[in-house]
């Protein structure tokens, strides 16, 4: 989990850039403030250069959100 990029929005979303897994490639993921996943892609291939949305309820889709839910900030930090 230590090459993830994450941004924080100021309403307290966020998105995951670079998550790896079980899987090959990496993916993006959206979140909303509660650690709820919105969207994700999947990169995959020589320079990353496929990209799929990740079917909802997946085991990619799973596995991401498991990591998502780290992330979330508590309440006071948000909109800081």
């Amino acid at each position: 989990m230590s090459d993830i990029q994450v941004h924080y929005f100021a309403c307290g979303g966020y998105c995951l850039h670079k998550i790896t897994g079980d899987f090959s490639g990496h993916v993006s993921a959206w979140f909303k403030p509660d650690g709820s996943i919105l969207d994700a892609e999947h990169f995959w291939g020589q320079g990353d250069s496929l990209v799929r949305r990740v079917k909802k309820g997946g085991p990619i889709w799973n596995a991401v959100a498991a990591v998502g839910r780290a992330y979330v900030l508590p309440a006071s930090e948000i909109g800081v």
